[in-house]
Protein backbone atom coordinates (compact mmCIF):
# COMPACT_ATOMS: atom_id res chain seq x y z
CA UNK A 1 0.00 0.00 0.00
CA UNK A 2 3.02 2.42 0.72
CA UNK A 3 4.50 2.01 -2.68
CA UNK A 4 1.52 2.94 -4.32
CA UNK A 5 0.92 5.81 -2.27
CA UNK A 6 4.19 7.14 -2.89
CA UNK A 7 3.81 6.44 -6.83
CA UNK A 8 0.63 7.88 -6.55
CA UNK A 9 2.18 11.10 -4.79
CA UNK A 10 5.05 11.16 -7.41
CA UNK A 11 2.73 11.25 -10.10
CA UNK A 12 0.58 14.28 -8.70
CA UNK A 13 3.89 16.29 -8.35
CA UNK A 14 4.75 15.21 -11.77
CA UNK A 15 1.57 16.81 -13.09
CA UNK A 16 1.61 19.71 -10.87
CA UNK A 17 4.96 20.83 -11.76
CA UNK A 18 3.88 19.94 -16.00
CA UNK A 19 0.65 21.95 -14.76
CA UNK A 20 2.67 24.96 -13.28
CA UNK A 21 5.56 24.89 -15.90
CA UNK A 22 2.46 25.39 -18.56
CA UNK A 23 0.97 28.40 -17.15
CA UNK A 24 4.43 29.68 -16.64
CA UNK A 25 4.69 29.56 -20.24
CA UNK A 26 1.21 31.43 -20.45
CA UNK A 27 1.92 34.30 -18.52
CA UNK A 28 5.78 35.00 -19.83
CA UNK A 29 4.00 34.70 -23.40
CA UNK A 30 0.88 37.35 -21.73
CA UNK A 31 3.94 39.51 -20.64
CA UNK A 32 5.96 39.59 -23.93
CA UNK A 33 2.87 39.97 -25.71
CA UNK A 34 2.34 43.31 -23.75
CA UNK A 35 5.42 44.42 -23.63
CA UNK A 36 5.76 44.61 -27.49
CA UNK A 37 2.27 46.02 -27.83
CA UNK A 38 3.11 48.93 -25.38
CA UNK A 39 6.12 48.92 -27.27
CA UNK A 40 4.40 49.90 -30.52
CA UNK A 41 1.97 52.26 -28.86
CA UNK A 42 -1.09 50.35 -30.49
CA UNK A 43 -0.34 52.09 -33.73
CA UNK A 44 -0.52 50.67 -37.14
CA UNK A 45 1.76 47.65 -36.01
CA UNK A 46 -2.04 46.20 -33.81
CA UNK A 47 -2.83 43.83 -36.53
CA UNK A 48 0.03 42.25 -37.18
CA UNK A 49 1.64 41.67 -33.80
CA UNK A 50 -1.45 40.33 -33.01
CA UNK A 51 -1.76 37.65 -35.69
CA UNK A 52 1.86 36.70 -34.97
CA UNK A 53 0.70 36.19 -31.69
CA UNK A 54 -2.04 34.44 -32.50
CA UNK A 55 0.28 32.21 -35.07
CA UNK A 56 2.21 31.37 -32.19
CA UNK A 57 -0.38 30.88 -29.83
CA UNK A 58 -1.61 28.01 -32.58
CA UNK A 59 1.53 26.60 -33.07
CA UNK A 60 2.01 26.04 -28.93
CA UNK A 61 -0.83 24.12 -28.83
Amino acid sequence: ILSFYSNLFAYELITLVAFLVHMLKQVVACVIFWRLLSFYSFGKHLPVIFSAFATAVKARK
